[in-house]
């Protein structure tokens, strides 16, 4: 299973679904960051990476979520 059948079968899922999740793949072109996007990637990063880099994507989205989830927006 491919990262991007596994993030369709987790979108389709009532109780995963609000999960999030950052791509981290090899592929930099510009379509497979759009597909990743579409599928439900909540963000994407091409290795190699610095870890600061994953560490900054990852405070994104615990930001996102948390002011989702207090206005209910995740359920």
């Amino acid at each position: 299973m491919t990262g991007i059948e596994f993030l369709h079968k987790v979108r389709a899922s009532k109780t995963l679904k609000h999960l999030q999740f950052i791509m981290v793949t090899t592929e930099s072109k510009t379509l497979y960051i759009i597909i990743a996007k579409d599928a439900g990637a909540s963000n994407y990063i091409v290795k190699p990476f610095h870890g600061n880099t994953l560490k900054e994507k990852f405070e994104i989205i615990t930001a996102y979520t948390a002011q989702n989830f207090s206005y209910g927006h995740l359920w």
